[in-house]
Parts: structure tokens; C-alpha cells; sequence
């Protein structure tokens, strides 16, 4: 399944991002192209603040192509979707990826095109750069507020459905980050906690 099978890419991200604090949903995940970066240490960090800035930046480079270089084959207007955080671990301190998924039309070419736009500008997008989200079946829900400790309740809960459910899954959990943390009190954050199946 991919984002360009038929819905549209804005009601595709709508779909997948909604999710309730207590329930476990299990959602199909399209495989979709994304911007994304890597790196290691904790969130909030100054490589991860770099990574997010880069991100940002490669980002809407390539949503402003049409009106800086030319309009893509294929493409379409839509909305920017929420950043996720792919962690290798439940400590969060350790290797972790950023990323954007994209619509159909955006491919490595165009991302060059992006990144090529950037750097006449002087901006530049640092390590981000063009990358594939594999799709698949995965077990998610809501988590209200901030990581305060080691222990997340969305976290326990999604292990102990996807154990009664008798799903073995993946050890990198995903976190899709639906509000600004610069605009939303941390009691209100509302972040969606992925797990997928394998």
C-alpha cells in the first residue's frame, strides 16, 4: 500500500495519526517516501535540535519547489505532515531517526532539486535527506503529556495488547509528534506511541 493507492495524501496522514489515550488501534502503515535524518544522544540535544532544524529546512524546500525551481511531475498541494521520531531504544538516549513522510510524487531527484535550492541560498540542509518509510501493520496509541521517566503507560500498554494478541513487535518504537512543543503546555502534548508489527 502506498500514500498514492487511492486516498489522498493529506486524508492518508489524517487516518493513521488518530489515535486515543487508553486505546490500542491497530493501524495498516503505507510505505511512503520521507525526509529524514539520524543521529544519537538525547532529544533535545544539539545534534538532535541540528537534525530537526535541517529537517525543517529540506522540508519546505521541497513543499516551495513549484514556486522556486518548477512543478513537479505528479505533484499536488498538501498539508506538512506532524515530524516522527524512530528510537532504537525505550531510554530514547541512544540512536534515533527523524523523518517527514511525503507524497508519492517526492523522490530523490526531487529532493535534489530541494537541496540544490538551498545551498544557492547559502542554507544548506546538513545530513537530512531523502528516505523510504516502510509500511506494515503496527500497534498504536496516546500518550498526554511529558516523558517525565523511564516508565511510559502508552508504552506498557501497547506490549501487554500486542502480548494478548499474541503479536511479536519490532524493538524500535515510533513517536509521531502531533502538537509544537514551543506552543503547547507539556501536560497537553499529545504524542502518538507506535509499535510494529512483525
Amino acid at each position: 500500500m502506498t500514500s498514492g493507492s487511492g486516498d489522498s495524501f493529506d486524508s492518508v496522514i489524517a487516518r493513521i495519526n488518530t489515535a486515543h489515550v487508553g486505546v490500542v488501534d491497530e493501524v495498516a502503515i503505507p510505505s511512503m517516501p520521507t525526509l529524514e535524518v539520524s543521529g544519537r544522544g538525547w532529544p533535545g540535544g544539539e545534534e538532535f535540535r541540528g537534525g530537526v532544524r535541517d529537517l525543517y529546512a529540506l522540508a519546505f524546500a521541497v513543499k516551495l519547489l513549484p514556486r522556486t525551481v518548477g512543478v513537479p511531475v505528479g505533484h499536488h498541494e498538501y498539508e506538512m505532515p506532524p515530524m516522527q521520531i524512530v528510537f532504537e531504544s525505550l531510554t530514547r538516549d541512544t540512536g534515533w531517526t527523524i523523518l517527514f513522510p511525503q507524497p508519492a510524487f517526492v523522490t530523490a531527484a526531487v529532493v535534489d532539486q530541494a537541496r540544490a535550492k538551498l545551498d544557492e541560498r547559502g542554507a544548506g540542509a546538513g545530513a537530512a535527506a531523502f528516505g523510504r518509510l516502510d509500511g506494515g501493520p503496527c500497534l498504536q496509541t496516546l500518550h498526554l503529556g511529558p516523558f517525565d521517566g523511564p516508565e511510559i503507560p502508552a508504552v506498557d500498554l501497547l506490549q501487554a495488547e500486542g502480548r494478548t494478541r499474541g503479536y511479536v513487535l519490532g524493538e524500535r518504537h515510533h513517536e509521531v509528534v502531533l502538537d509544537d512543543p514551543q506552543k503547547v503546555d507539556p501536560a497537553e502534548r499529545r504524542t502518538i506511541m507506535r509499535y510494529p508489527i512483525v
